[in-house]
């Protein structure tokens, strides 16, 4: 351990025990008064609404109130939301990694082993799950392997969004933004009855600004981002005991920061041409062809029921879900125009189905009993708008403009999926203060894979199923949770868990074998509570065995995803979180994450080694190595302050957070070092308008230059810079 990650551990662990330190002189009458408490948080984690206290898992939880304040604008932020959440990319596939666990998967229909579900929904196409969130309620992370609950592909976690349900009383926020790089962020949400019975809700977003970067070549901007969302609410309420929610959304992201990335140490195919090739050496400069861009479109909806009877409520929901995306990447990463793709109509459809019934208590028992469904597919190419990729002929250096790329021989690749699963759980209050619960799930999921039956022709009518047709991966993950209650809202718990990913047919090379499935069993055992009404906390330390792990290699010269597992590895680790509610007007929050994450036994890791110009691909024995994307600390503290006067409310929020470093693939040859950010803003409400916030905001306000995405191939080490110091103004007003 370096002095200086010694140093920011210690600051980090010191300013959660001093937390906790200088709360011992608020046990007093004002301490405990309602005005000084830390308020009730209610989570869903167990498909039931519950004190967050009293859920026997680690889940951190940011409210709608605090997600503007913590500057999470889109699921790209949601470490956030907890540091032991590391977002990364793999080209336009958002990739989260939770306690260490994350997918390197690209092929189509990999999906991640983190699920996120937005109001319920599982969302399964990784090129869809970056969207803006204008309405959120509340999101929730689920840290472990949630496969009783949640189903396949939650082997590291599951995310909870939530939106706004509508109401029967006349609510709504509104808010508008401007920051540098001419950053312009609208949002809104309305809400409303129609009838006694009938309320109905409105919400959109729209965030565009200029690229961050300047190409280092032609000072060119990176198209930068341009997205809108809107989604609209129907709750049809005849009776207290029923009620049903209709929703529809759109959202449009069209966005170039993960694609205008630059060669790492100028390692590029691009110098075999022009051996003083200029370099990337600076964070807002890029190195790529100014035309790189992801654009993806999403559209769907859902229906929910639930019905409360004397035995308990019954729950269904219906989604659809329709995507779209579209990208044009420069695969060496240089000035050189070498090698471009253009890849169209990557799409998705999927339909999902669950029915969930939760139990009232029948004397000490209590059950929850649900069935899933899903049908759908994901395919890649087109005839109408064809794959255009290859070595500009002749190779150029910019500005000169590029060669044509030559025609393709594209083809179609299409993987269809079903899943049938159903779960139960059985919880005992064995008495007063212990609570037992054991299920499981069984899962079963059906992979079709297909590609062009004619090669060369990329029309989706003219496909052929891979010999041997469809492959089944089943699996039981069970789940068993034991809850002893110190004291009211004060528990210590013990959780057993497995966690199940569904194997991956290659449909780019159609006749290698399918990927095994990955499979992870989970210890934890943990506090929460009260340690008195102003202050909570809690803990808890976990060990993950973890086996097949998926790793995915690009190959961009054949334009395939090699897949491959890993034989197995051990995680484990410790997560802390405090909320102290110092008064009325003072709160302050901290969270500190360890983790320690190890390849047991990984002989045979395909690895690339560099040349200088590009990499060559290797196996080496990473046996004992750092697992990618596991930093061993990470942390963040919180604090936000407000103080009432004639004029109005004055406030200010201020967060840090702490990360020690990690690898981006299994060899860990590229590193990204240790990085703090920091957030804040300061607000103004005037008394003589009501519901009406001015802010005053800026996101990494120390310009920390960090990398958010990596890329080794035969091509070129790529990398992509996090957003630079962004700072703005905005106006918000609630009703």
């Amino acid at each position: 351990m370096t002095h200086n990650l010694r140093v920011k551990m210690a600051l980090l662990c010191g300013c959660a025990l001093g937390t906790l330190g200088a709360a011992q002189p608020a046990w007093s009458a004002e301490a405990t008064s309602a005005a000084t408490t830390v308020g009730e948080v209610v989570v869903t984690a167990q498909r039931r609404a519950e004190n967050l206290e009293d859920v026997p898992a680690s889940i951190s939880v940011v409210s709608g109130a605090d997600i503007a304040k913590a500057g999470i604008n889109s699921t790209q932020d949601l470490s956030r939301a907890s540091p032991s959440v590391n977002i990364q990319f793999y080209g336009s596939f958002m990739q989260p990694a939770v306690r260490g666990v994350s997918s390197t998967g690209a092929n189509v229909g990999d999906n991640s082993n983190v699920a996120l579900y937005i109001d319920g929904v599982y969302q399964p196409m990784q090129q869809a799950s970056l969207i803006d969130l204008p309405d959120v309620e509340q999101i929730e992370v689920l840290k472990g392997p949630q496969g009783a609950l949640y189903g396949q592909n939650a082997t590291g976690g599951a995310i909870l969004v939530n939106s706004f349900a509508p109401s029967f009383t006349p609510t709504g926020k509104l808010s508008a933004s401007y920051g540098n790089y001419d950053a312009v962020d609208l949002r809104g949400y309305v809400s409303g009855p129609i009838t006694d019975y009938l309320a109905a809700s409105l919400s959109g977003g729209y965030d565009n600004h200029k690229g961050f970067r300047k190409q280092v070549v032609t000072g060119q901007r990176d198209k930068g981002l341009d997205s809108e969302t809107i989604r609209g609410k129907l709750l049809f309420k005849p009776a207290d005991w029923a009620k049903a929610t209709l929703t529809a959304y759109y959202t449009r992201r069209a966005d170039s920061a993960s694609y205008a990335t630059f060669a790492i140490n100028n390692n590029t195919f691009g110098k075999l041409f022009f051996p003083n090739l200029p370099a990337v050496t600076r964070a807002d400069q890029y190195g790529t062809d100014p035309r790189v861009n992801s654009d993806t479109k999403e559209y769907g909806g859902s229906l929910r029921g639930e019905f409360t009877t004397d035995l308990g409520t019954l729950t269904a929901l219906t989604g659809v879900t329709r995507t779209s995306n579209t990208y044009f990447y420069d695969a060496d990463n240089s000035p050189a125009n070498v090698f471009d793709g253009f890849q169209p109509h990557n799409t998705s459809r999927y339909f999902t189905q669950e029915v969930t019934f939760a139990s009232r208590d029948f004397g000490p028992f209590s059950f929850l009993a649900g069935a899933f469904y899903l049908n759908g597919n994901e395919v890649a190419g087109s005839n109408t708008e064809p794959v255009t990729t290859g070595f500009h002929n002749p190779v150029t250096l910019m500005p000169a403009p590029p060669a044509p790329l030559p025609p393709s021989l594209t083809t179609v690749n299409k993987l269809d999926k079903e899943i049938l699963a159903a779960y139960g759980e059985l919880t005992w209050h064995a008495s007063d203060k212990l609570t037992v619960t054991a299920g499981g799930r069984y899962s079963s999921e059906t992979q079709h894979a297909f590609v062009s039956k004619f090669p060369g022709v990329a029309d989706r009518t003219l496909v052929v199923e891979r010999p041997g047709g469809g492959v089944t991966f089943n699996s039981f993950t069970p789940r068993v949770t034991v809850r002893y209650e110190l004291a009211p809202q004060t528990n210590v718990y013990f959780s057993f868990n497995k966690g199940f990913k569904s194997g991956v047919i290659n449909t780019a090379a159609i006749t290698s074998p399918p990927v095994n499935p990955e499979k992870i069993t989970a210890y934890e055992v943990g506090f929460k509570g009260r340690l008195m009404p102003t202050l909570s906390f809690s803990a808890a330390a976990f060990y993950y065995d973890y086996k097949d792990m998926q790793f995915v290699t690009f190959q961009p010269l054949s334009m395939l995803y090699l897949d491959q597992n890993a034989a197995s590895s051990h995680i484990k680790g410790a997560d802390f979180d405090v909320t102290w509610a110092a008064t009325e007007q003072f709160t302050l929050t901290g969270s500190l994450a360890l983790l320690h994450a190890r390849f047991v036994k990984f002989p045979a890791a395909q690895v690339f080694v560099p040349t200088g110009f590009g990499d060559t691909a290797v196996t080496r024995d990473v046996s004992g190595q750092k697992m990618p994307r596991s930093p061993s600390a990470s942390g963040s503290i919180a604090a936000d302050y407000h103080v009432d006067t004639d004029m109005g409310r004055f406030g200010a929020h201020g967060s840090f957070y702490y990360n020690s470093g990690f690898g981006f693939s299994v060899s860990n040859r590229l590193y990204q070092d240790s990085y703090s950010t920091v957030n804040g803003e300061v607000s103004f409400a005037p008394a003589a308008v009501n519901g009406l916030r001015l802010v005053l905001w800026g996101k990494n306000l120390g310009n920390k230059a960090y990398l958010m995405s990596v890329l080794d191939d035969q091509l070129t080490d790529a990398g992509a810079y996090a957003e630079p110091r962004t700072f703005g103004v905005r106006a918000e007003y609630a009703f």
